[in-house]
């Protein structure tokens, strides 16, 4: 009688399946919090948008400019500083934006605690993934308060560490800036930018949070993936998930991809250029377009558009070599879907 006592004592073993199905659900929490952090990022920079900034020979605080094409800057000015005898040179200065200042530290203060509540939740992904590994080494696992296998002793927390550095980011609260450039460096005139914008742009990077979520869904599908992992040691990592998205649908993967490029690349070249271009500075679909332009090589060529800054152009060449990758991908994809299959095959050598 002791023993069956002790017996029903004993905690119910975890399975691999169980622990997979908790990860998934913590990585879909994961992926909704940084698509809403993502978002009020975005809109948090919208709110304080500053716009194109011109240069002092168009500014019509400038007595010699031309008052038709002059453009009106109440935010900002140029100041003057004696470098030489001879020489006079004219700095730019910004001024905070005060428009919807309450509206915009209560979105970063919830983005904040979107942040704490994502990290929270990466902690317990690597936890769980912690304990998988453990079962995948064929090490006795039978808690399920997931109390034994750590981070350090199953190697992820360096990982997790990598990731948090990255999740870290984030606005601050109650403190707007702009970053103002008057070097001749990167371009002919000064520049402005956004220090909530430049953050935004980081925290893109918490879109990997999101693939993350689709990779586990996409290979929920393959029942004895446990068995496969341990008879080959091979991790269903983003690799072997973005060449299964290939191969089932290799077109699907090229319009996903030129999505992708097409979308973050506007809006980083949106904030690159928004001092120096006066349109892409108003309306984004002219970012928008200059991003298909560049990435299709298409020979419609808007000068209005074109970068004007080093930022800016940096950024162009690398959505150009994004969208020649692209299109090889595309031609690849065509190339595959035409092939001939097996039965195909027979059927021609038959009828030759």
């Amino acid at each position: 009688d002791d023993d069956d006592d002790e017996e029903e004592e004993l905690p119910p073993v975890v399975t691999w399946r169980q622990l997979e199905s908790l990860q998934q659900s913590i990585q879909s929490i994961a992926a909704v919090i940084a698509f809403m952090s993502i978002s009020i990022a975005v809109f948090v920079h919208e709110l304080q948008y500053r716009g194109f900034v011109p240069p002092w020979e168009l500014d019509c605080a400038n007595p010699a400019a031309d008052r038709v094409l002059c453009t009106i800057n109440p935010s900002c000015s140029y100041g003057l500083v004696n470098t030489t005898v001879a020489d006079n040179v004219r700095i730019l200065t910004c001024f905070p934006l005060d428009d919807n200042r309450g509206l915009i530290d209560n979105l970063k203060i919830g983005n904040s605690a979107l942040t704490l509540w994502l990290l929270v939740t990466v902690y317990f992904y690597y936890r769980y993934e912690a304990n998988i590994l453990s079962l995948r080494n064929h090490v006795e696992f039978v808690d399920r308060e997931l109390e034994i296998h750590w981070l350090y002793t199953s190697g992820l927390q360096k990982w997790f560490m990598l990731e948090g550095f990255f999740l870290i980011i984030s606005q601050v609260p109650y403190y707007s800036t702009d970053i103002v450039i008057n070097s001749d460096l990167f371009s002919t005139r000064p520049t402005v930018y956004s220090l909530d914008g430049i953050i935004a742009l980081l925290m893109v990077a918490r879109a990997y949070e999101i693939w993350r979520w689709y990779r586990g869904y996409l290979f929920q599908r393959y029942d004895s993936r446990a068995f496969a992992v341990r008879m080959h040691d091979q991790p269903m990592g983003s690799v072997l998930a973005m060449r299964v998205i290939a191969l089932n649908n290799p077109l699907l993967m090229s319009f996903n991809v030129f999505m992708l490029v097409l979308s973050v690349g506007s809006y980083f070249y949106r904030i690159a250029e928004t001092s120096t271009n006066p349109t892409s500075s108003l309306y984004y679909w002219d970012s928008l377009w200059f991003a298909i332009d560049t990435m299709t090589g298409l020979p419609v060529p808007e000068d209005q558009i074109q970068p004007k800054g080093q930022f800016g152009r940096v950024l162009a060449f690398a959505v150009r070599i994004a969208g020649i990758l692209w299109f090889s991908s595309v031609v690849a994809a065509v190339k595959n879907s035409m092939r001939l299959s097996s039965d195909e095959n027979q059927t021609l050598l038959w009828m030759k």
